[in-house]
């Protein structure tokens, strides 16, 4: 008979027959699969393995891959009597009862682990404990990299590993091999010294093992990590055992035997699931409910205890992200830990985000605004007249203020309900306020984290990015606490049996828990326990009236938060009737009411979804319809709400009018700041356009809305997406011989970045330039087309190690582009070389020279977005050719059109050019304030993807004050330029002198960065005294005579002439050191640069003192 299939997934993904290892195919089959195992027996949605193989880089063919890949591993695994993959709607299931799966191996020993610690059986204990941890071999599904799907099941696989090993420690001092328990605890509590059960752990294990002095050692070091990290002291429990340690009580020396001892609570938690803790070591209290009335949440509102403790004494925001499956007790936790704001005197403001996606933007915050008595109306109010860039930042300033106002007193708390449903604008100034307000502020955050939630994981680490903020992951509720939490719900106590099967079945979910209590006794006797809580709510679902139901289900299709008159409506009901019938479902606690009053809310999310699992699909169609139908006239906060509607409507929607109404949402998304819901909204509108009658589909219409997806994903700073777009809807094109489009889309690529080439926009602009250079010879029949797409491929080449690639490709474009005589294509050929070469010096009066011609086109041709792009490259090239006045002329007209037009990209690179010229007329210093106040600005707004250019910027500041002496080693723009001015400050001249050496050994094409990277290398040579190196970068200067080198729309590296005089000075060549040393002082004083200018001045005054005092 053959061995079972062996499927192991901790560690590497590996199948193995017979001992042999089978290929698994590539990585996205790999992970198809892995997704597979993790869920076995149970469907996994079509969607959820998309998003395992692809995440958010979906290829339009992605299905029929998927359904590839699915074909192979059935022929590969599915073949083995033990293991079935069969498709089952709305996915597919794979059934491993027949095989060996490490996951369920692990999972059976930490039961036989859990039963030998509670008998203290300690050498069972050691083989058992030993046998499961051998069956890693490393982390879980470890070669399929960090997606979002695999975080939490890693953390909850790595927090079974850490129980094992405390049940291995335990066991091994309970044989008397208390050496290597000793040693096992120490080097577990290295892992995470944070932890109060390990700090324990090791302090007995050490004392059982002899090393007393050591134990307390490892003590006096907790209680000053937590000072020093925390702001906080030792738990109670911990004091106590440091006393007994002290005092020498017999139980410590003798643990984990029998003699039992003062320890407050358990030494390890539970070992793999719901396990009991070692009787030796101390049991969990009888009084499982805290001051608050939670069971078995101790730990964590003393966590959240000591944040807002650290929020008072340092009046500054701390957060706490609490973050577990739908049902764990997160909110009910957050509340409570919010109660202790109310004790201080403080104000709690509460906002809940609901699941549908048509609310609009800035919904939570609106909430919390009305909530700490202000006008939501005014703090949001937006600006007018200003760029998308600036209207968020001032939002977030007037937010900011708003809480600090609130909590000018007392301590504020704020508690943000299901942050996986908060509308992405919102989330990011969530992050902005956590980081920036000063004030006692307590920011806690629920958030879902199990598979049936499509949340980003972006705004909670973005959160939790922020000083003093904690995440913590709520367990589920063990054996003794869900026996107390159904005692306390239902009134009756729970036999012993009955609570372990109520905790198998419940999963220790306290809403499940709570809804089996609350069944009769009676319902509770007749049958099984629910297996989930969908048995159990839709029984008390069940015992509303058949009006109430019905009143219900149109409620759960309206929305979360119950619009009494819409459902009304909908459901062909008065206004009365509804109210009558919800009051009925208040009672069965189904709807409670919402807050601030008016109205109601449905009590948890898993109620409403229960509610809607009832309605056949062509009812929830029809209501959706309904409720989109009664909101045709309503004000503008409702268009997104109707918009969605139409969407859930499915194919009862009218195309066309379902198009407009994405349209319209997406527009009014656009005009309140939120281009991630703007993007969303032009996709919806695409797919409403591709749903139109054959004869009513202008592909112009769909060209627009690809557009302004695209533009939308740029405001958004989503640039990777932006090239993925462009890269799917050019090829989509092409294959449709729409060249037009094609010539469209390379426009907008074009101009995608603002002032600086495409390729800065993403992570791997390879394959759309690879793409625009395949299509241009296809393009005879559209000479504009052809046009647009060379002058886009030319940009894309700007760091082509062949710089000839990128010259021919933009002079090709414009010599077609005269021929055609066709004023928008010769803006579009002109713009396209001004990129290719924009912050080059040796490129400046060329650039100059097209862009006058750019702005002397007709306005309706140029347009006022390429005017500002215009004047935006004006700055540069002005800067390099030593006019600051034009410089900030040019500023000035590039920002004011920014500004109007709405342009975040070009406003932001704008930034940094003020960044450049405070620089220049007052120091690094005045520039460095600038500076971070522009890095945040960009972070807060996420317009500023790339964070290389502002560390470029950073170091540029920091040598020319002298301190880079304590930065780490530069991997961004030009390492081995950075690495050797750093190696020059930290006086290491050995490694700096090779690293110059070694860059000027490098032959690459000039580019933006190359003259002042120049300055920077002769910066060093002159700093080591070395004159072959001198020889070497001033000869490499020479064609940047005359110029103000810069890095890019940044910081300046000052005069040309000024570094030459200093290396020429090095070199013993006088005169020439003199002519360049006044041309730099001429140049820096008629310029406004006093600081430059008495540089210059300093090496004119050294030359003149050397030239006297004779060779």
């Amino acid at each position: 008979m053959n061995a079972p299939l062996q499927l192991r997934l901790l560690g590497p993904l590996d199948v193995r027959r017979d001992g042999a290892g089978l290929d698994l195919g590539p990585p996205k089959q790999r992970a198809v699969l892995g997704r597979l195992l993790l869920d076995r027996a149970h469907v996994v949605g079509v969607d959820q393995l998309l998003d395992a193989a692809w995440g958010d880089r979906l290829p339009t063919s992605a299905l029929g891959s998927l359904q590839v890949y699915v074909s192979h591993l059935r022929r590969l695994v599915g073949g083995d009597p033990g293991v079935r993959l069969v498709r089952r709607d709305p996915g597919y299931l794979l059934d491993t009862d027949g095989a060996e799966v490490d996951l369920d191996l692990v999972a059976h020993e930490a039961e036989l682990v859990r039963a030998a610690v509670s008998q203290e059986d300690w050498r069972a204990t050691v083989d058992r404990a030993g046998a499961a941890l051998g069956r890693w071999r490393g982390e879980l599904l470890s070669d399929l990299g960090d997606p979002g799907w695999l975080v939490a099941e890693r953390a909850a696989w790595a927090s079974r590993r850490t129980d094992l090993r405390i049940a291995l420690v335990t066991g091994l001092a309970g044989c008397g091999r208390r050496d290597e328990a000793a040693r096992a605890a120490v080097a577990l509590l290295d892992e995470d010294p944070l932890r109060d059960d390990l700090v324990r752990l090791a302090m007995l294990a050490l004392t059982g093992a002899g090393r007393g002095v050591q134990a307390l050692e490892v003590h006096a070091a907790h209680v000053a990590r937590l000072d020093e990290e925390l702001g906080v002291g030792p738990t109670p429990g911990l004091r106590e055992l440091h006393v007994a340690l002290l005092r020498q009580e017999a139980w410590t020396q003798v643990w984990p035997g029998p003699v039992a001892g003062p320890v407050a609570g358990p030494v390890a938690g539970p070992v793999a699931g719901p396990a009991a803790v070692p009787a030796a070591v101390g049991a969990p209290s009888d009084e499982d409910a805290t001051d608050d009335g939670l069971v078995g949440r101790g730990r964590e509102l003393d966590v959240g205890r000591s944040l807002l403790e650290e929020a008072v004494s340092q009046r500054l925001p701390r957060t706490l992200v609490l973050t577990g499956p739908a049902g764990i007790g997160k909110t009910r936790l957050a509340e409570a830990v919010l109660s202790e704001v109310a004790r201080r005197g403080g104000r709690v403001a509460r906002s809940r985000s609901p699941q549908e996606q048509g609310v609009p933007a800035w919904w939570p915050m609106r909430q919390l605004v009305r909530d700490v008595g202000q006008d939501p109306d005014e703090v949001l109010r937006t600006p007018v007249g200003a760029d998308a860039d600036t209207v968020r930042f001032a939002l977030y300033e007037r937010l900011r203020a708003c809480l600090e106002t609130a909590a000018a007193d007392a301590p504020l708390g704020v508690l943000v309900d299901d942050l996986q449903w908060v509308d992405p604008t919102s989330a990011t100034a969530l992050a902005y306020l956590a980081a920036a307000t000063s004030a006692p502020v307590l920011l806690v955050v629920t958030a879902r984290d199990d598979e049936a939630v499509t949340g980003s994981a972006g705004p909670a680490d973005a959160l939790l990015r922020a000083g003093g903020s904690r995440q913590l992951a709520v367990p589920p509720l063990q054996v003794e606490e869900v026996a107390a939490l159904a005692a306390r719900v239902g009134g009756r106590a729970l036999t012993e049996d009955q609570s372990v099967r109520l905790t198998e079945e419940t999963g220790g979910n306290a809403l499940f828990v709570t809804e089996y209590a609350r069944l009769p006794e009676a319902a509770q006797a007749q049958g099984e326990v629910p297996l989930a809580v969908r048995g159990v709510l839709g029984r008390r679902i069940g015992q509303l009236g058949e009006q109430a139901r019905a009143v219900l289900q149109v409620a759960a299709v309206v929305g979360d938060r119950i619009d009494v008159d819409l459902v009304a409506r909908v459901g062909g009901a008065s206004y009365d009737e509804v109210l009558d019938l919800l009051d009925e479902a208040a009672a069965a606690r189904i709807v409670v009411p919402a807050e601030g009053g008016g109205g109601y809310v449905f009590s948890h999310a898993l109620v409403r979804q229960e509610v809607l699992a009832g309605l056949t699909a062509v009812r929830r169609h029809r209501w959706h319809a309904r409720a989109a139908e009664a909101l045709t006239t309503a004000g503008r906060d409702r268009v997104a709400a109707r918009a969605q509607h139409l969407l859930d409507a499915g194919p009862l929607a009218e195309p066309r009018e379902l198009l407009e109404a994405c349209r319209a949402a997406a527009l009014q998304a656009e005009e309140g700041g939120s281009a991630e819901t703007a993007v969303q909204w032009w996709q919806e509108a695409s797919g409403a356009w591709a749903r139109l009658p054959a004869e009513e589909r202008d592909p112009q219409e769909r060209d627009d809305l690809i557009v302004a997806r695209v533009e939308a994903l740029v405001r958004a700073g989503r640039g990777q997406t932006v090239l993925d777009v462009v890269d799917d809807e050019l090829l989509t094109a092409a294959r449709e011989a729409r060249w037009s489009a094609v010539g469209r889309l390379a426009a907008t690529l074009l101009r995608c970045a603002g002032t600086w080439p495409w390729v800065t926009q993403g992570r791997d602009p390879g394959p759309v330039l690879s793409r625009l250079r395949g299509l241009e010879p296809l393009l005879d029949a559209d000479p504009a087309a052809r046009v647009q797409v060379l002058a886009a491929a030319a940009v894309g080449s700007c760091y082509d190690p062949d710089p000839t690639v990128p010259d021919r490709l933009g002079r090709r474009a414009l010599e077609l582009a005269e021929r055609l005589g066709d004023p928008e294509v010769l803006a579009d050929a002109l713009l396209g070389r001004v990129l290719t070469y924009v912050g080059e010096a040796a490129h400046a009066r060329e650039c100059e020279a097209h862009l006058a011609r750019l702005l002397a086109l007709p306005r309706p041709v140029t347009g006022a977005a390429d005017e500002a792009v215009a004047h935006s490259a004006m700055t540069m090239s002005r800067l390099l050719l030593g006019d600051v006045p034009g410089v900030e002329v040019h500023l000035h007209r590039a920002a004011a059109a920014s500004d109007l037009l709405r342009l975040p990209t070009v406003r932001a690179q704008l930034r940094w050019m003020e960044v450049g010229l405070a620089h220049w007329h007052h120091g690094a210093e005045r520039a460095l304030v600038l500076h971070g106040a522009a890095v945040t600005a960009h972070r807060a707004t996420e317009l500023y993807e790339s964070g290389g250019f502002g560390d470029l910027t950073l170091l540029a500041l920091l040598h020319d004050l002298g301190r880079l002496a304590d930065r780490p080693d530069h991997e961004g723009v030009e390492p081995l330029t950075w690495n050797a001015a750093i190696a020059l400050a930290r006086g290491r001249h050995d490694r700096a002198a090779a690293l110059v050496r070694e860059r000027l050994a490098d032959d690459s094409p000039p580019t933006w960065s190359t003259a002042s990277h120049l300055v920077v290398l002769g910066d060093v040579a002159v700093g080591l005294g070395r004159r072959d190196l001198a020889e070497a970068v001033v000869g490499r200067l020479a064609p940047y005579a005359g110029l103000l080198a810069s890095f890019g729309q940044g910081p300046v590296a000052g005069p040309v002439d000024l570094t030459r005089a200093r290396l020429l000075l090095l070199l013993g060549r006088l005169e020439e050191a003199r002519r360049c040393g006044v041309a730099a002082r001429d140049l820096a004083a008629r310029n406004g640069g006093p600081g430059w200018a008495a540089r210059a001045e300093a090496v004119v005054a050294d030359v003149d003192a050397r030239g006297s005092a004779g060779p």
